[in-house]
């Protein structure tokens, strides 16, 4: 039995007529109304920021990235976040991958360079979110 806020979203959710719900946000109570409904769902269900060195899932051309997380997959990605940083690409790319790692710490031990620090830093933020296989979403419907 739903009662309060329940009940209006129920309401709510029976107004609109869908046929299937996606719920990505609020999943628990947007659950609990369409399973009074009978209405099938489906979940969507993801932190990209766990896996995801760039925090989105996403390459560098905003496509769902199907490659696993590594100092040189994902530095496309990263830099595309970071002031200034697709122009260093082509000389970070150049870089060989544990020298990129080493001058990230050293730049993490000093006062912070505008500019600088974030773009030398990037191997070293790869580096501490790297997976171990693929990056996937996960959906879950029921």
């Amino acid at each position: 039995m739903l009662e309060g806020d329940l009940l209006e979203l129920r309401n709510f959710i029976k107004e609109i007529k869908p046929t299937i719900v996606h719920l990505h946000g609020f999943k628990a109570p947007f659950s609990l109304a369409r399973k009074s409904l009978g209405i099938p769902c489906i979940v969507t269900a993801h932190h990209g920021g766990l896996v995801c060195p760039a925090g989105a899932l996403l390459n560098s051309k905003d496509k769902i990235c199907t490659v696993a997380a590594s100092g040189n997959n994902c530095l496309p990605c990263v830099l595309k976040n970071v002031k200034g940083g697709t122009f260093t690409f082509p000389l970070q790319k150049l870089t060989p991958f544990k020298l990129r790692l080493v001058i990230g710490k050293v730049f993490n031990k000093i006062p912070f360079i505008y500019y600088v620090t974030p773009i030398v830093t990037t191997t070293v933020s790869i580096e501490n979110k790297k997976g171990n296989g693929k990056i996937f979403i996960i959906v879950q419907a029921y």
